[in-house]
């Protein structure tokens, strides 16, 4: 079986960033036609459900070998736990 390198866990981490980021949004979502049908989920339990997705994506990236990655994976792992704060 084919080792997995450390760029392809961070494209593969990179698109679950992608897609968690697609799914949170209210405005991504599909609903039904009422003026609240765009308004986010403050409840409680979907901001910890949240919290806790982006604290497993940054632990992700922060457990990646940088000196095993390429020069533009390096800047990207650089910029995405930076992404994933300031949301």
């Amino acid at each position: 079986m084919k080792k997995i390198t450390v760029n392809e866990q961070l494209a593969t981490i990179i698109a679950a960033h992608e897609t968690f980021y697609l799914q949170a949004s209210p405005f991504n979502q599909p609903g039904v036609l009422t003026n609240n049908a765009k308004l986010p989920d403050l409840s409680v339990a979907f901001l910890r459900s949240q919290h806790q997705q982006r604290l497993t994506i940054y632990h992700q990236l922060l457990a990646l070998d940088n000196a095993q990655l390429t020069q533009e994976n390096q800047i990207n792992l650089s910029v995405l736990p930076y992404s994933l704060k300031m949301r």
